[in-house]
């Protein structure tokens, strides 16, 4: 049981556990896909509480820490819901769902939960009315989602097409900048441009 708690709390800070079989593997996973161990904790700590191996003393802390954690998570989404200008997605088959919007910006507090819940949601529904195609479609876009800045930006280039849907043009100059840019330095030129969109 305390291995156990050792792993959950290597999972819960965002530490997955990587497979002994594939470890061998992360440093070339780091380049296909954004942190595989940030992106496998988030499917092994609600793993941890279901799985029929987990102790029950440990079960009942990993339940009571996912409901005051989620629980005050929702809790902030619905108090922020109220405040004039403010939009939380309700729909949980939507892009959006449990996202804080307000004009341009979009503020997500889920600490990555939330695109598993709308992956889900939205392939539940589509195998429920036996649409496998869509529910392929579903799954492709999530991993797209997850793939590091150069195999994204490869993707793109060979679909013609963003992991959204949106048509991609390549451009040589653009590409590089978004590759090679610090992400801090992109953020504060969308702020800019968005502020100055927005006193116009």
């Amino acid at each position: 049981a305390l291995g156990m708690m050792e792993d959950f709390i290597m999972i819960t800070t965002g530490r997955g556990i990587v497979p002994k079989s594939v470890e061998q593997f992360t440093p070339v996973s780091n380049f296909a896909m954004w942190s595989m161990r940030l992106f496998l904790s988030r499917w092994q700590a609600p793993w941890m509480l279901i799985r029929p191996s987990t102790p029950f003393i440990l079960r009942r802390q990993i339940a009571l820490d996912m409901g005051i954690t989620f629980g005050a998570v929702a809790t902030t989404v619905g108090l922020l819901n109220q405040i004039p200008g403010v939009k939380v997605g309700l729909n949980p088959f939507d892009a959006d769902f449990g996202q804080l919007t307000f004009g341009d910006s979009r503020i997500d507090i889920w600490g990555g939960y939330r695109q598993n819940v709308v992956l889900l949601a939205r392939v539940t529904a589509a195998l429920s009315k036996g649409d496998f195609d869509l529910a392929g479609q579903y799954i492709e876009t999530y991993a797209r989602s997850k793939a590091a800045p150069i195999p994204s930006t490869v993707l793109d280039i060979v679909s013609g097409e963003t992991f959204l849907g949106e048509p991609y043009t390549f451009n040589a100059a653009n590409a590089a900048y978004d590759l090679f840019s610090p992400l801090i330095l992109n953020d504060l030129v969308d702020g800019f441009q968005n502020a100055g969109e927005g006193r116009k």
